[in-house]
């Protein structure tokens, strides 16, 4: 009742998307496993499982001031992602692409641009499971993974995540805060993924453009990146800066929309299990 509330009056919405199963044989997903593990008896564990870890939501920006945020899910993807690249460093903007671990792992000089020409990397899980189905064991080692993915071949680990699909629960939360994490949702969602033609993606992208706005995107889309090609132009012209999430971060955030009960029952589970 609680999450249901909140996705009615932040408009979060999420819709139907590509759950995938847990990679668990990706020796960066047993790493970031066995990594958890070694945790399961430490005063670390004791706060997620008892709620007193800080939780940071950040759902939008400031609304008075002409500002806008673009964020994209799911890639890295091959050559689309590339002419995306190319459209934001000519339009000098920069984004958050939230990617998923295992696919930044055969597309390393991607991430290295990405980075190299000011875009923030941040967590979209390793295996684009729905997280809100698994247990705290499963949420936290698939966004471990994905930390230890991007820093491998960044040198640092992403500041923001996001939960596949925009499903979360308490567990999805807790997991995010405990490993320096501040989740991400967002205030515009055109829904790109559902149009082949730009205009409409445009078209949804004008309707929902307002100050502060967290902008949800796909970096895999042709037709995104066509839409993108006149609304950033014209965003700029109407007096919007594209920013990164950093410069909001700690200026609009939230707390824990849910109930902070314990969190049982993992313990009970063999290792040999669990992986």
């Amino acid at each position: 009742m609680v999450f249901a509330t909140l996705l009615a009056v932040n408009h979060l919405r999420p819709g139907v998307f590509n759950e995938h199963k847990l990679l668990k044989a990706e020796p960066t997903w047993q790493l970031a496993r066995t990594k958890v593990e070694n945790q399961i008896n430490s005063p670390w564990m004791t706060r997620i499982e008892t709620g007193r870890t800080p939780i940071n939501v950040l759902k939008h920006g400031p609304s008075d001031r002409p500002k806008l945020a673009l964020t994209f899910d799911d890639g890295p993807h091959g050559k689309v992602t590339y002419e995306l690249l190319k459209l934001l460093k000519r339009e000098q903007v920069n984004a958050t692409f939230f990617v998923v671990g295992q696919m930044t792992q055969t597309r390393h000089q991607m991430i290295k641009q990405m980075v190299r020409e000011g875009h923030e990397i941040a967590n979209h899980s390793f295996s684009h499971p729905d997280l809100a189905k698994l247990d705290l064991l499963d949420i936290l080692t698939e966004y471990k993974a994905t930390q230890l993915a991007v820093e491998e071949i960044t040198g640092k680990q992403p500041r923001y995540c996001r939960p596949p699909g925009g499903r979360m629960d308490e567990k999805t939360l807790r997991a995010a805060s405990a490993l320096g994490l501040t989740t991400v949702y967002w205030n515009s969602n055109p829904g790109d993924y559902k149009f082949t033609d730009p205009n409409d993606i445009l078209n949804k992208l004008r309707e929902t453009r307002q100050n502060g706005s967290i902008i949800l995107l796909h970096s895999g889309l042709p037709a995104t990146v066509e839409a993108l090609k006149t609304y950033i132009p014209e965003s700029i012209e109407m007096g919007f800066d594209f920013v990164l999430l950093d410069a909001w971060d700690g200026q609009e955030t939230s707390s824990n929309p849910f109930p902070r009960t314990a969190i049982t029952g993992y313990k009970s589970r063999s290792t040999a299990t669990m992986l």
